[in-house]
């Protein structure tokens, strides 16, 4: 039986380095990343690495938006998804934005 290569989540690391608004570009980057982890089935490693960035102070809003809106194919199968889900709408409230049109259909 093959070994299974190890999940690529580069996307992650990069996604706490952006510093400016990211550009569409980025964001895609984040997205794809994403579904790739989905496509290989690595759910666990997904949620525990959106776990990790959702608690990085450094990672932007729009960012982890698009981040929860990547990986909402998968919620019913990532454990933690309401907590994550609770997670954001924490910080965006924390921020002074609105949860309910930022999170809208997430949970």
């Amino acid at each position: 039986m093959r070994e299974k290569p190890p999940a690529d989540i580069t996307w992650a690391t990069k996604a706490l380095e952006l510093q400016e608004k990211p550009t569409h570009s980025e964001l895609v980057s984040v997205v794809s990343g994403i579904s790739k982890l989905i496509a290989e089935r690595n759910i666990a490693i997904l949620g525990a690495t959106l776990n990790d960035l959702l608690k990085d102070p450094k990672l932007r809003l729009d960012v982890m938006v698009a981040a929860l809106r990547g990986s909402f194919p998968a919620r019913s199968q990532i454990a933690q998804w309401n907590e994550l889900v609770n997670l954001a709408r924490q910080r965006v409230v924390k921020l002074g934005r609105s949860p309910d049109s930022l999170l809208r259909g997430l949970g």
